[in-house]
């Protein structure tokens, strides 16, 4: 492959593309040609105030439906600003739009975390059409991000198998597990592996095991799942706060941190690992965050901390330090191959200070000081670790005190869970996996 070579110096600049007359924009949008609008804003034939204006006059004219359309083409394919406000002005002309356009609209809106507006189109689809297979699942992955996995389950199972394939009723089963729904669970499990055959990909082990942590924990499934019992069953992770009115689960609703906050957060993970048992010896940090974060620590826990490095030998006692765990390493390649084998056969142990729900990071960590929607971090990338550490342990700092102070509750966590938390294993322990962006919180009792 050829790369483009850079014009001569003093060559005259590139010429811009043609621009689009209006009358043909106006042709395309008027036959609703979606994919051939997006191609000429690539191609930079058009300039988005021009589209949106386009917008205006589609939905003046009550075209909901083609407005509909052109709204999730911009925020699916191109992530512009302001999603929910376009969302929310279709949502005007819901009642000209049809479930399928309307659910294409909400699936963008939940790849971009606009839960709240994307209920809302949801809600639309189903006024629209009750039993629509799409609007339905995309109903149950919004309950289940919220942590109301009966709901979820409720939706999904009016699903028809046969959209939902193999996954889609693997997803099933596990909103059935987590909802307390064991003959649901097995159905749908049996199902999803009928629906496989063939299907290299497949893979049931995630439900399976996850059934087996909680026969393991004897649960009772009478009682409510909290957010830190789901991410020990899940995961093996330990969450050390969580969300101090208890809206949503304890999950969402967490205000982006003051300095005084991560400094009283990094203390009592310092303290969550000491009661676990767990070795603390060495820190390492593999992004800019993470050196804040591993400078912390070591401060609190007098323990060494250093930039990872392929060359870096890990030994039991070992953490990777991580400000958000949706943060991928800043490092040279092989650093970053060395790091993704040590968390992948689970050598090297993690605390994060963030797990940011829904942004589908890379790995969750062993020990998480809280989730929340966003990863918001007080301090910028490029400021002084010594001096933003300083300002965690500033007294005059004030908190924000949007997080229970749980002291007696994490402890009994502790105690109860911690056979199954992979920071008290000895290796060789569980490999580190993938966020799933709709960890169920609490079921209803009985």
């Amino acid at each position: 492959m050829v790369e483009d070579a850079l014009p001569p110096e003093g060559a005259p600049p590139p010429i811009p593309p043609a621009e689009l007359p209006e009358e043909e924009l106006i042709r395309l949008v008027d036959e609703g040609r979606i994919a051939e609008i997006e191609r000429v804003l690539r191609e930079q034939n058009v300039r988005l105030p021009q589209v949106l204006e386009q917008l205006d006059r589609v939905l003046a004219d009550g075209l909901g439906n083609l407005a509909t359309a052109l709204v999730s083409m911009l925020i699916g394919r191109f992530h512009v600003a302001r999603a929910s406000q376009l969302a929310e002005r279709v949502l005007t002309r819901a009642d000209t739009a049809g479930a399928d356009e309307l659910a294409d609209l909400a699936a963008a809106l939940m790849q971009q975390e606009r839960l709240i507006t994307a209920r809302k189109v949801v809600d639309a689809a189903l006024a629209r059409d009750a039993h629509h297979d799409r609007a339905q699942y995309l109903s149950a992955r919004l309950f289940a991000r919220r942590g109301a996995l009966d709901d979820a389950f409720t939706s999904i199972a009016k699903v028809n198998p046969k959209v939902l394939e193999s996954s889609g009723l693997l997803l099933q089963a596990r909103y059935a597990l987590l909802s307390g729904r064991d003959k649901a669970y097995q159905s749908a499990l049996a199902l999803a592996k009928k629906a496989a055959r063939g299907d290299d990909a497949f893979d049931p082990s995630v439900v399976e095991d996850l059934e087996g942590r909680i026969r393991l924990a004897a649960l009772d499934p009478t009682q409510p799942m909290t957010l830190r019992t789901s991410m020990a069953l899940e995961y093996g992770s330990l969450l050390v706060e969580v969300e101090k009115s208890g809206v949503d689960g304890g999950r969402f609703d967490m205000e982006p941190m003051a300095y005084a906050d991560v400094g009283t957060l990094v203390r009592r993970m310092v303290d969550a690992i000491r009661s676990l048992g767990a070795p603390l010896t060495m820190l390492y940090h593999a992004t800019e965050d993470g050196e804040i974060v591993a400078a912390a620590m070591s401060r609190i826990a007098e323990v060494p901390y250093r930039e990872w490095s392929s060359s870096r030998e890990v030994e039991d006692g070992a953490w990777l330090a991580m400000g958000s765990a949706g943060t991928h390493p800043h490092l040279e390649n092989k650093s970053v191959r060395h790091l993704a084998e040590a968390l992948s056969t689970g050598e090297l142990r993690t605390a994060a200070l963030i797990l940011p729900c829904g942004w589908r990071g890379p790995i969750v960590p062993d020990v998480i000081g809280r989730i929340t929607g966003d990863d918001e971090l007080p301090w910028a990338i490029d400021d002084e670790v010594d001096d933003t550490v300083e300002l965690f342990f500033d007294p005059d700092d004030e908190s924000k005190e949007d997080a229970a102070d749980d002291a007696d509750v994490l402890g009994r966590h502790i105690e109860r869970f911690g056979g199954i938390l992979r920071a008290a294993q000895v290796a060789p322990r569980p490999g580190h996996v993938p966020f799933l962006d709709e960890t169920p919180v609490p079921r209803r009792a009985p």
